[in-house]
């Protein structure tokens, strides 16, 4: 009955945990501070790279509603407004780049490699010592 239940919950709610894809935002200066103002609709959490740019941002959608953010970068303040409707997610003003994390950019093909490609010529290592230089000078 428990495990019944428990697939039964599960089945019910996965579609409204992974209805919506998450979204980061990159911006050419650093970010020195974000305020989020609906927190029960959307999240918002810096990320800090390996290079320390403090330039983007994930945004995580928790439910439909309309998130609002406030966004300080290079001395100006944003507000970044967020409109999640019908699956459909509405992001503005576009001063930053927004990209989804949940979708691949693009398709893209890879060049094939070269079908003559040089042979590198193999050196036979003997192990013998052929020059005194190479140890000192052999009495």
């Amino acid at each position: 009955m428990k495990k019944s239940l428990f697939l039964l919950l599960t089945l019910i709610i996965s579609p409204i945990v992974y209805g919506y894809d998450d979204y980061f935002i990159t911006s050419e200066n650093p970010i020195t501070k974000i305020e989020n103002k609906t927190p029960n609709i959307i999240s918002v959490k810096e990320v800090t790279t390996l290079m320390n740019d403090r330039n983007i941002i994930i945004i995580e959608i928790k439910k439909e509603g309309n998130g609002i953010f406030n966004l300080t970068s290079n001395g100006k303040q944003s507000e970044i407004k967020i409109t999640i409707k019908d699956n459909k997610v509405k992001i503005s003003p576009s001063d930053y780049n927004y990209y989804t994390l949940d979708k691949a950019p693009g398709v893209f093909e890879l060049d094939p490699p070269p079908i003559n490609i040089p042979k590198k010529k193999e050196e036979k290592q003997t192990g013998k010592i052929t020059s005194p230089e190479q140890v000192g000078e052999e009495k």
